[in-house]
């Protein structure tokens, strides 16, 4: 956190900039092991899941995920809709979609992040451990869904010509089923 742009870019953005480039190998090194290490980290809490354990939560996990997906959501997404300037929202008329998308944002769990406490914790292959990862495993589906469904309700691309992208749209029911039959 004090190297990353929060603390050291905003105090001495020359050299955050040196640490961290945006191109050139060094930058493709970086990008590369972040993401090798996050997959090994969603590899690593995977496995310590125990998918039989966490689906037998059932209906405490379906509640708490819901529960806590709902106020998280509407408070975001009301703020959004609301108050688009507090967002810098310039986008137009079209605040339906970006104020969902703020709800869903504000909303889903870090689930690598909370399978690393849990595991750090030594509390995972628990009760309340594999209640908190069923939850936060509906939590991103919910979340997966909804960021599907607001891209069905983005508007195509229009170029200068006023010509809408020629890219092909199956509609929104079309997109939550491919979603679904991704998941």
């Amino acid at each position: 956190v004090l190297l990353g742009p929060t603390v050291l870019g905003y105090i001495n953005h020359d050299w955050f900039a040196f640490l961290f480039p945006d191109t050139g190998a060094t930058a493709i090194a970086f990008h590369g092991l972040v993401t090798m290490s996050v997959a090994l980290l969603l590899l690593v809490a995977g496995m310590e899941v125990d998918l039989s354990v966490a689906l037998k939560q059932g209906k405490a996990a379906i509640f708490v995920s819901i529960a806590g997906v709902a106020l998280p959501f509407f408070m975001g997404s009301s703020l959004a809709y609301g108050l688009p300037d507090m967002f810098h929202y310039d986008g137009g008329k079209d605040l339906l979609p970006f104020a969902l998308f703020v709800g869903i944002g504000l909303s889903i769990t870090a689930l690598p992040v909370i399978a690393k406490i849990l595991m750090d914790l030594n509390m995972l292959k628990s009760d309340i451990g594999m209640l908190i990862m069923a939850a936060a495993m509906i939590n991103d589906l919910i979340g997966w869904i909804g960021f599907a469904v607001i891209l069905a309700l983005i508007q195509p691309a229009v170029d200068a010509a006023g010509q809408a992208a020629a890219a092909p749209t199956v509609g929104l029911l079309g997109t939550m089923g491919l979603t679904l039959l991704f998941i």
